[in-house]
């Protein structure tokens, strides 16, 4: 067999190719020849593995896409492709898809295998299986424990015993587009980002980059021509793109000449962005408006504002108001992190972010909002989240006594749509609050249901991992006084802002007036 593979317009997938690594991970955008590099890869190992005692160079490969469906419109097609089931046998069965190669020396088994997610049940379908090596397609859809648990299968066949020459290191490729979201863990084991304020040195060690890995990046397939107001009005090549040769270049440019903004950035701009699906609750948030570039770092000396939806899978937002802006420039998300998911801990954690990054907070100032579910009680009434707070030094308070859902949403839309000279009302930091980012982008959706033969949208967000996080920030907005316009009359009506509302240590709660406005205080 020769085949003769040409990598001379992808210089970023050859340095891949040629790598010494044995785990190599390339990310690129769509059409840039990712799949044909894992292919090749694979082809490449296969034909300079040692030969075992009887002469033959033996193999055998697993191949890996989230979906059955995905995998057989997708690589397997490629595979196909490329070694004809008329010259080298059918590919045969279904999960897995089996495909039998040999040619000249080399006699190679390959797995075709659709892994859902990393749950037990799915992960013990590895179990007992011996592979040379494996690839990961697609990968940004797919967890380090399920790329770790696959890796863990590689470097047992063929046996020790009938091919002692061999090495039997633990091999695998894995391609992908730019992942959907910000705290990927190709992203931390990458460099791109530091790790988040409330991570924990176990899971900091979880996501360490072993140095028998190496990553690649390929670059854009365009880049964006803004117009006079600052805003994207078209796209032209990027100068450095890979595989052009390869690619129709008007058919790029018409992709990129309609349809959704964010799908061109992730596609073919090779950039983060968050999947999104349902109704978003913020449509008006926009990354390149609202998101800070890069490191988001504390005012000293401005006083700290924190907003916090309690409970099991409580999350808290850390505030600072700026000239008018609101900052956030870190997170706490227990759903996120299961060793913060008590009260206590959750706490300990909130106050080392503080006395690390905003030390001065108990003399510039600290003002803690929260859902007045916190004041309720859990197992008796000095265990409410408020008290277990208040024992720490944090004083939360309800921007009142009971929750408005609507309320909230109207606050934060404002927030949202605000902004002026240039400067949104809102700013975000994209390494200390990866999990708002998302969330804000498209993750916090609203439920839908049908009554009366409508479809009506709720004002009430869809429980997953994204909500807590967004409901702590409009407590925050809230509490801060944001609503005034929303209930007390147009912008420039006079209304001190709240978050100068006394207020009251006692474990009785007492109505306190404040420019003539009721407010709850604890």
């Amino acid at each position: 067999m020769s085949m003769q593979y040409d990598f001379r317009y992808a210089s970023t997938l050859k340095r891949a190719l040629n790598s010494s690594a044995l785990v190599k991970v390339v990310q690129g955008p769509v059409e840039s020849g990712k799949t044909f590099w894992l292919i090749m890869s694979i082809y490449q190992d296969m034909c300079s593995m040692p030969r075992c005692k009887d002469g033959i160079r033996r193999s055998r490969y697993l191949i890996v896409r989230s979906t059955q469906g995905e995998l057989e419109r997708g690589i397997m097609r490629s595979w196909k492709d490329i070694f004809k089931e008329e010259i080298y046998g059918e590919v045969r069965g279904s999960m897995p898809a089996i495909h039998k190669l040999k040619f000249l020396d080399v006699e190679c088994e390959v797995e075709f295998f659709a892994f859902e997610d990393d749950s037990v049940q799915v992960l013990k379908k590895l179990r007992s299986t011996e592979y040379t090596g494996a690839a990961c397609n697609e990968a940004q859809y797919q967890s380090l424990r399920q790329v770790l648990a696959i890796r863990q299968r590689t470097g047992r066949y063929p046996r020790a015993v009938d091919c002692p020459d061999w090495d039997r290191k633990r091999r695998i490729w894995i391609d992908m587009n730019a992942p959907p979201l910000n705290d990927h863990w190709a992203l931390y084991m990458r460099g791109d980002i530091p790790y988040p304020a409330d991570m924990t040195e176990d899971e900091k060690r979880q996501l360490r980059c072993p140095d028998d890995w190496e990553f690649f990046v390929q670059p854009p397939a365009v880049k964006p021509i803004y117009n006079e107001f600052g805003n994207i009005s078209d796209f032209e090549i990027h100068p450095d793109i890979e595989n052009l040769p390869y690619q129709d270049e008007e058919a790029i440019l018409s992709m990129c000449q309609t349809g959704d903004i964010d799908d061109i950035r992730r596609d073919y701009m090779n950039e983060v962005v968050q999947i999104k699906s349902g109704k978003p609750r913020y449509p008006h948030f926009k990354r390149e408006w609202h998101v800070n570039n890069g490191r988001l770092k504390p005012v000293e000396g401005i006083p700290v504002i924190l907003g916090w939806d309690p409970g099991k899978y409580g999350a808290l937002t850390i505030w600072q108001r700026v000239n008018g802006q609101w900052r956030c420039a870190h997170e706490v998300n227990a759903r996120s992190n299961p060793s913060l998911q008590s009260a206590d801990k959750f706490l300990d954690k909130v106050i080392e972010i503080l006395t690390t990054y905003y030390p001065w907070y108990r003399t510039a100032g600290l003002t803690c909002w929260s859902d007045p579910f916190g004041s309720r009680d859990t197992i008796s009434p000095e265990f409410t989240f408020w008290n277990i707070a208040r024992q720490k030094g944090l004083m939360f308070n309800s921007p009142m006594p009971k929750d408005s859902p609507s309320l909230r949403h109207e606050t934060g839309t404002k927030m949202v749509r605000g902004g002026d000279m240039g400067n949104p009302k809102i700013m975000i930091c994209p390494i200390g609050a990866p999990t708002f980012v998302d969330a804000m982008d498209g993750g916090c959706v609203m439920q839908t249901i049908r009554r009366a033969g409508e479809m009506v949208t709720q004002d009430k967000m869809l429980k997953n991992k994204h909500a807590d996080v967004v409901e702590s920030a409009e407590y925050a907005w809230w509490g801060g006084g944001e609503d005034n316009s929303i209930v007390d009359g147009p912008a420039g009506a006079t209304v001190p802002n709240r978050i100068e509302t006394l207020r009251v240590e006692t474990a009785n709660p007492r109505r306190v007036r404040t420019s003539g406005r009721r407010k709850w205080n604890r």
